[in-house]
């Protein structure tokens, strides 16, 4: 029987991947939420939602300019 590939073994699903520690955390604790809810296809706002409980937030980029309205 051929192997399927399913919610999770990211690491033996593609061998010879480089994914880094922060890529395998995220990629665990959406497998994590896709068993949990029983969701196969997340939705972008839970995406983010993992993210945010990961602890990322979005910071503001001081090397750009910010536009004034004129």
């Amino acid at each position: 029987m051929p192997k399927q590939i399913g919610f999770g073994r990211y690491e033996e699903n593609f061998p010879g991947a480089d994914i880094s520690t922060e890529e395998l955390e995220f990629l665990r604790a959406l497998e994590r939420y896709q068993r949990r809810y029983d969701r196969r296809y997340p939705s972008w706002r839970e995406v983010l939602s993992i993210l945010r409980s990961l602890g990322y937030r979005k910071v503001s980029d001081k090397s750009q300019p910010s536009q004034a309205s004129g």
